[in-house]
Parts: structure tokens; sequence; C-alpha cells
């Protein structure tokens, strides 16, 4: 157990990091009533849903096994911050609207209500340590601190940050297929909180989702990483 703590180091060096269950993108259907980048902006949270496998008991002779048959998904539930600006609950109202119009008591077709959402979990551009020698000034820590960020470089830190060179990268993407909107769960209002923020939980029945794999490195980062290898940066 002794190289237990390197060892996971190197294991998660190796494979990009952790990852951050606040660093997401979920891409919506468009809409005139609201841009996709403000939904994204506004959802608080998403749960990628889940699947169960279905199965059976088959026995044969005295022995028993739970045999496969097939799958089940979970719904997909996300929760947005509302604004004053009901853009979000005109959004979603209309969606279900489609599906069944409150007003003419109708049910549309099934292809003009689903549409496809997209969720991808982000990885944080590179962030590489300078030289620890640049960064020898005798100076108080409180002092140190307060040194400037200039472009990529934190002095305070000693970091050179990458992020801004270059975007984040999809560490984990899931395309739900043929979703929309089954459920938009109550506001809560209370006077006890006065600083409360109220939000919106939304509901998706899905035909079903696929994954796909993370992005590989660009090769300027691969070929940066390679550099810094070699001479033990």
């Amino acid at each position: 157990m002794a190289n237990s703590i390197d060892q996971m180091m190197g294991l998660i060096s190796n494979n990009d990091g952790l990852m951050r269950s606040n660093l997401y993108l979920v891409t919506l259907p468009p809409s005139n009533i609201i841009q996709t980048g403000e939904l994204n902006l506004l959802c608080k949270s998403v749960s990628i849903p889940g699947r169960q496998l279905q199965t059976t008991q088959r026995q044969v002779g005295m022995v028993t096994r739970n045999i496969a048959t097939g799958y089940a998904n979970t719904d997909l539930t996300m929760t947005f911050r509302l604004m004053n600006n009901p853009k979000v609950l005109d959004y979603f109202n209309s969606w279900q609207s489609a599906a069944v119009d409150r007003e003419n008591l109708e049910v549309g077709y099934y292809n003009d209500y689903v549409r496809d959402i997209q969720i991808s979990i982000l990885k944080k551009g590179v962030g590489l340590p300078l030289f620890k020698k640049q960064f020898e000034i005798p100076l108080p820590s409180n002092i140190r601190n307060r040194l400037p960020t200039i472009g990529p470089i934190n002095f305070a830190q000693g970091e050179i940050d990458l992020n801004l060179l270059t975007d984040d990268k999809i560490a984990y993407k899931v395309r739900i297929l043929e979703a929309y909107p089954t459920s938009l769960m109550g506001l809560s209002l209370s006077d006890d909180n006065e600083n409360g923020l109220v939000d919106l939980t939304v509901s998706f029945s899905f035909k079903d989702w696929t994954s796909e794999e993370a992005e590989s490195p660009s090769g300027f980062i691969n070929t940066l990483f390679e550099i810094f290898d070699k001479f033990k940066i």
C-alpha cells in the first residue's frame, strides 16, 4: 500500500483527471421563446438517465437463474432557475402544448413534439505549473496572494492556465432520443424564506439514450505533454 497514493495520482493523471459534477452542458431543442444557450445557463441540475436490465427467473432442474429479457430507462429530470421574465415556463408550456393542446383538447402527432436532447459532461482545458524558481520571490504570503492574473498566467499561484487557449473538452456525451416534457413540477413558494429562489423541475419521457466516447486531446496538447515529460517539467 506504500505506493497506493502515487498509483492513484498516476491513474487520475493518465486519464485526464476526475469527472466533475458541476461541469456540464445541456442542449435543448431551439425555440423562438428562449435561446438554447440561455436554457443551459439556467439549468441548475440534470440527472443523466440510468438503465435497468429486466430479468425473469428460469429454473432448470434444481438451479434457478435470472435471465435478462430486456431493459428499462429511468426518466430524465432537469431543474431550472426561474427569472422574473417567465421565458423558461413559457418554453416548456409551449412544448407540452404541442403534445396536448389544452385549449382545443387535441392530442398532437408523436413526431411533432418529440425532440432529441444532448447532455455533455465537460473537462476543463489544461493547467500547467510554471518553474517554481521563477516565483521564488521573498514576499509575505498576504502580498504574494494579491499578485494579479495576466492572461493565462496566475502569478499568485505560480501557474499558467491554458483554459484561455483551449476550449473545454467533452468527457462524456449522452443523446436522449425522442424526448418530451411529461411533468412540470409545481413551484414552491414561501414567505419564510426571504431570499429564496424559485426553481422549476421538469421530467422527460423518451424512447432511448445513447452515449459517445470522450474527445481525445488535441495534437498540440499531446505534443506539449510529451515535451514536458521529456524534460521532467
